[in-house]
């Protein structure tokens, strides 16, 4: 717990019990919608409410902890790594997971800096491939 409160305050936030039990539980899911989250809080602290877990979240993203992402059906997800990363959807199990390749992320940086969009600054990429897993995965 120690190094989640130093993670806080590195990064300007309070470390409060709620922030540090939403983390820990978004730490251990890996990638949630906020209802998943509110679920795991919820075994902890049973009194957190769903709008509080949500300005939780958002506050983590907005100080660079966690990252957010859309599902296919545009549902909105926390990731708890907050580099930046690619993912894959499984159709199948409407399953997400984290697609790490730096390649891939050079080889898009490098093409839009070719193509030169007039008044465009690059701030992040999320790259999200769809499709289904044809055998099983570990």
């Amino acid at each position: 717990m120690d190094k989640v409160k130093e993670l806080f305050r590195e990064n300007g936030l309070k470390a409060t019990a709620q922030r540090v039990i939403v983390y820990q539980a978004l730490e251990k899911i890996g990638h949630a919608s906020v209802d998943k989250v509110v679920e795991q809080v919820a075994s902890v602290m049973p009194t957190i409410t769903v709008a509080t877990v949500y300005k939780i979240l958002e506050s983590l993203s907005g100080a660079g902890l966690i990252s957010k992402m859309h599902t296919e059906q545009g549902k909105l997800f926390y990731d708890k790594t907050p580099t930046l990363h690619h993912h894959i959807y499984s159709s199948n199990d409407n399953s997400i997971r984290d697609f790490i390749d730096p390649e891939l992320t050079s080889i898009i940086i490098d093409h839009l800096a070719k193509k030169s969009i007039d008044g465009f600054e690059l701030e992040d990429i999320s790259l999200q491939l769809i499709g289904k897993f044809t055998k099983e995965q570990n």
